[in-house]
């Protein structure tokens, strides 16, 4: 048995009463979430014979029903985030070709062959399944696989192993020190890695996981810190910032805040200070960490006292998590060079993609290295993050290849696209293209995610260097770019 499992049989014996998940329509006690976990297992179990499951999840607190008992059955389960295209979706389908859907959406699905889809809008559904009755467990070694953005324009697997995801969250355990009596929110997508750290260490320390499915909730955080009386918080630190906007970061919110759990992207000075502002209490730990090494790989514990002295250019991201191991690769001329990750939280392999793990992953000395591509520093043993070697970046914690973005335009009828990344966290694509950009727009919606969709601008002409190849640095300086309106070239 995981050790997620573990520990949640545990809690359903010495404090069964205790609740384990909280949201706006239902509570479910410890006692409960264990036979459900038990009954669902056995229904999955039935149903699913290949081992892989997709997750839909729109009703967050009851996905978290299917992720556990999927664990407990021991097939690979696949979550999704409910606002993923529906062409995107059916490429992520398609490629992982799954035995069921369980459906926590709205959405409806075409009939597919040989795939049964399961629609889950209540708590009932739970309720009416049969009693839990012993079965032998699968032999399956992945516990999930996370899809996340891929250059090519396609969506890649990243499977992570149930060893992996076992080292981190008994590490976890160690460092958010949940119990009883503390409830953490639960804000990200269940198809973003981040929610791993968030809905199983909750459940491993035997604390309330408080789901936030509502947009305004989403939106005003602040305000769900008090109104739920959240003591442990969980996202990447942009959310921050829709605090910090909407004057929300006080001691009127966030008094019973004790700890925060940051982790997805770079987190930055002000971010720090306005929260230890409203509350020096505040216990912060900055992580890193790329799908491929399971969540996070690192930890740096900062308070009011001690922030200060790990700043450069970000905050730094600290040291890795015991067995883990980075290395940089310096060859970039001075101190910094691309981070290396080894140890046992590394992922298995891309799923159906070979080539790509083989270009990724190194070997020093016997020991496997995978190549993040992010360029970082290390100074007094602490690492801090510089920038990427590739076109990848990172928006509200979401990997994202640029290619990607460039490949769908292209798909979509643009004779030339280049997407980059600008200061204010907005994506811009430079098109040139007879479709208009509305309608461009409308196409890009049915195949990339919200979090990837760029605004578009005409160009009139694409610069080029001496050698006669795309100039890059003039082409995101440019200054003859036509402001975005519904017109053709």
């Amino acid at each position: 048995m995981s050790f997620l499992l573990k520990k949640i049989k545990t809690y359903s014996l010495k404090q069964p009463n205790c609740i384990a998940i909280e949201s706006d329509e239902f509570k479910i006690s410890y006692l409960k979430l264990w036979d459900i976990t038990k009954r669902f297992s056995n229904f999955i179990r039935k149903i699913s014979f290949n081992q892989k499951v997709i997750i839909i999840g729109e009703i967050k607190s009851l996905s978290y029903l299917a992720i556990l008992s999927c664990i407990h059955v021991g097939v690979t389960y696949i979550p999704i985030n409910n606002n993923t295209p529906r062409k995107r979706l059916y490429e992520i389908i398609k490629i992982s070709a799954p035995k069921v859907i369980l459906n926590f959406s709205k959405k409806k699905f075409f009939k597919f062959k040989n795939i049964k889809i399961i629609n889950i809008q209540s708590l009932n559904f739970f309720d009416d399944l049969k009693t839990y009755k012993k079965f032998p467990k699968k032999k399956n070694n992945i516990a999930y696989i996370i899809f996340t953005s891929g250059s090519t324009g396609d969506p890649k697997g990243v499977c992570i192993s149930k060893k992996s995801l076992d080292h981190y969250l008994i590490w976890l355990n160690k460092k958010f020190t949940v119990n009883k009596n503390k409830r953490c929110s639960q804000y990200s997508d269940i198809g973003f890695d981040l929610s791993v750290a968030d809905i199983m260490g909750t459940f491993c320390g035997g604390g309330t996981l408080i789901s936030i499915e509502k947009d305004i909730d989403k939106l005003f955080p602040g305000k769900f810190i008090k109104k739920r009386n959240i003591t442990h918080w969980v996202s990447v630190p942009s959310t921050i910032d829709l605090i910090i906007n909407s004057n929300q970061p006080n001691a009127i919110n966030l008094h019973k805040l004790e700890k925060i759990f940051f982790c997805g992207e770079p987190l930055h000075q002000h971010h720090l200070t306005k929260l230890f502002l409203a509350n020096k209490k505040l216990s912060i730990i900055n992580a890193y960490g790329p799908t491929e090494a399971t969540v996070s790989c690192s930890y740096l514990k900062l308070n009011f006292r001690n922030y200060k002295n790990f700043i450069l250019n970000n905050v730094s991201f600290g040291k890795e998590i015991p067995n883990m191991k980075f290395l940089i690769q310096k060859n970039l001329g001075d101190e910094s060079g691309e981070l290396l990750i080894s140890g046992p939280q590394l992922f298995l392999t891309y799923f159906k993609q070979p080539k790509l793990y083989s270009q990724k992953i190194i070997k020093i000395k016997n020991k496997k290295f995978y190549k993040t591509g992010d360029v970082v520093k290390r100074i007094n043993g602490n690492y801090y993050f510089f920038s990427r070697k590739d076109r990848q970046i990172k928006k509200s914690g979401y990997r994202i290849e640029l290619e990607d973005i460039d490949s769908n335009l292209r798909k979509s009828g643009c004779s030339f696209a280049y997407t980059f990344f600008v200061k204010n966290k907005s994506l811009i694509s430079l098109v040139k293209s007879k479709i208009k950009l509305t309608k461009l727009k409308k196409k890009l919606m049915n195949t990339l995610p919200p979090y990837m969709l760029p605004d578009l601008y005409y160009i009139d002409k694409i610069p080029t260097n001496l050698n006669k190849k795309i100039d890059l640095k003039k082409l995101e300086n440019i200054s003859t770019i036509k402001n975005e309106q519904d017109t053709e070239d």
